[in-house]
């Protein structure tokens, strides 16, 4: 039976550490291969090349990826924010010019 003082407060804080530290690993690597499929600008071979650079030596892979492809991973990021706001906008704009919905019919 594991008891409290087995398991001291250093090692809870250190295990809280790795745990989050691969959830942030993760979700780096999420965002990372989904900026490589997302591209317009490169090939398949070049996205297959990058995907394979990330999955065989994944730290190096995903730290090379964004010091080669940051800046213009952020610019598609807001690209694709910015469009997403218009196209919502352009929505309530059309909703908006139609009128109230009327009541339904007894």
């Amino acid at each position: 039976m594991v008891l409290a003082a087995d398991y001291p407060f250093l090692d809870i804080l250190w295990t809280m550490f790795v745990f989050f530290g691969f959830v942030l690993w993760f979700s780096l690597l999420i965002k990372v291969y989904g900026d490589i499929f997302r591209r317009h600008d490169i090939s398949g071979w070049g996205k297959f090349g990058w995907s394979m650079g990330v999955l065989v030596v994944p730290l190096l892979g995903v730290f090379v990826y964004l010091i080669a492809q940051g800046k213009e991973m952020a610019q598609r990021d807001l690209e694709r924010a910015l469009a997403q706001k218009a196209a919502f906008d352009a929505y309530i704009r059309e909703a908006a010019a139609n009128g109230p919905a009327t009541p339904a019919k007894v």
